[in-house]
């Protein structure tokens, strides 16, 4: 039991720490492309909880797991535009000053999921402080 509730809190850790990173690294660094990777491999991680805990054990780990699925499923959104012809893939040429295309919203719809996982990801580490704090 310990031990799968050691790796229970090292996936959560990896999950938000990827996350803090793909954040910074698009704020400071300004690398995009290396952001996305990093929100992937955070959603992936979050994801990854529904293998290793089949039962979400409390509430924040249950806002991991959606968190997860929501970042995630922007990138199927975007692959369905992608592949209805009504949007481009993004090469994030807007972001250094180019003229924005005419789907620059849709080049970049996947952000949108992004953010709300990585809301849902603070949420859940906001409840994890609080349950900290009640122990």
């Amino acid at each position: 039991m310990a031990d799968t509730s050691q790796r229970t809190t090292l996936i959560v850790t990896a999950a938000l720490l990827l996350a803090l990173a793909s954040i910074v690294v698009t704020r400071i660094l300004k690398a995009f492309t290396v952001a996305e990777v990093l929100a992937v491999l955070a959603f992936l991680a979050g994801l990854s909880l529904l293998i290793f805990t089949p039962e979400p054990k409390n509430r924040p780990h249950t806002l991991i797991i959606t968190g997860a699925i929501i970042g995630l499923s922007g990138i199927i959104v975007k692959l369905i535009f992608v592949a209805l012809g009504i949007g481009e893939a993004a090469d994030h040429s807007a972001h250094t000053g180019g003229p924005p295309s005419s789907s620059a919203l849709l080049q970049h719809i996947h952000h949108l999921f992004f953010n709300a996982g990585f809301l849902t990801y603070l949420a859940a580490l906001i409840g994890f402080v609080i349950g900290r704090f009640k122990r």
